[in-house]
This record gives C-alpha cells, structure tokens and sequence, in this order.
C-alpha cells in the first residue's frame, strides 16, 4: 500500500490543465499500482480479519486494479487529452480515499 501511496499522491499533484509530456508521467505511471502481494494473501486474511475490515482493503485494492489497468490503456495510446486526465485525477482521488479509509481501519487494528 505504501508504495501505492506514492504513486497517487504524484499523480494528484499533477495539474492537468497546464501539464504536458513529461508532466503527466505520474498519471501514466498509475499502471505500475500493485496488488499482486494482496491477491496472494486476502484468502488467508479473509479469515482472519473481521468483514468491516477486510472489505475496506479488498475495495482500496479492486479500485486501485482498475486505475492500474485504466492507466495502462491510456499509456498504450497514442495521444491522451486533458479530459482524460482529468477523468484519471478523478478516479485518483477516489482511490486515495479508499486508501486513507483502509490505512486507518489497520493502523486502529494494529494498536488494539
């Protein structure tokens, strides 16, 4: 999650309207999101954790999948408009939220 972190926070201070090239890079690198360690694990976390919990992280990691495989297809095009962009920020900020949301839930577990 923290290295997920990163990468949505760099793409959320990317400014759409004035960027270009080089300057976007952050959004398109959203397709480098992981989530393979999760999909490993969440079987065996599933049981161990209590619902509230696990659905907070399963929902942060399918929300962030899709912004992953999202931002691979815009970098497989050959032109992205700032309208696209701003669509991807949007997702972005969704994301981060589910991000925040889950890293709480567990940092409260973690203290009990």
């Amino acid at each position: 999650m923290s290295r997920n972190e990163d990468l949505l926070k760099q793409a959320l201070a990317v400014d759409v309207a004035t960027s270009s090239g080089a300057g976007r890079a952050p959004i398109l690198a959203l397709n480098g999101l992981e989530g393979a360690d999760w999909n490993r694990t969440k079987v065996r976390l599933a049981r161990l954790a209590d619902g509230e919990y696990f659905n907070k992280i399963d929902a942060y990691y399918m929300k962030a999948r899709d912004l992953g495989e999202y931002a691979q297809r815009l970098r497989d095009q050959a032109t992205v408009n700032q309208s696209q962009l701003m669509k991807v920020q949007n997702v972005v900020e969704k994301v981060k939220a589910a991000s925040d949301e889950a890293r709480q839930l567990s940092s409260k577990r973690l203290q009990t």
